[in-house]
């Protein structure tokens, strides 16, 4: 008897789990600059598609960051998602073990790094298709 409402009870448990319970979403991808906005002097700059400043977040938890043909910048990053409002995840995220982990934001095909707060710089990035 034990046996079988332990079967009930993990039948129930199963099926109340849905794909709906996923975060939606992936970062993995490549991710093509197409802002960046703030500063002490306020500034916003626009980039053309093809301009070549490239994230690609790979599932592997490592990322390469490039510039044209060159990849000044590449690891391991991490992030935290501290909160979800109208459709966006946001948190942080931390590259190479950094301690001063930068702020993290994602809609849709949108990847904003950095903020704008204390005079910050923050950079959207767009999904390559």
């Amino acid at each position: 008897m034990k046996k079988a409402l332990l079967l009930i009870a993990t039948v129930c448990f199963l099926s109340a789990c849905t794909k709906t319970d996923m975060p939606e979403g992936s970062i993995f991808g490549k991710y093509e600059l197409r802002a960046t906005y703030g500063g002490f002097s306020y500034h916003y700059d626009k980039f053309p598609p093809g301009n070549g400043s490239i994230f690609q977040f790979k599932s592997d938890s490592t990322y390469n960051r490039y510039a044209g043909d060159a990849i000044p910048a590449s690891g391991k990053y991490h992030i935290k998602i501290t909160g979800i409002e109208g459709g966006a995840r946001y948190g942080t995220i931390a590259f190479n073990t950094s301690d001063y982990p930068e702020a993290f934001r994602i809609k849709g095909d949108t990847i904003t790094i950095g903020t704008t707060a204390t005079d910050g710089i923050a950079s959207d990035y767009v999904k390559l298709k």
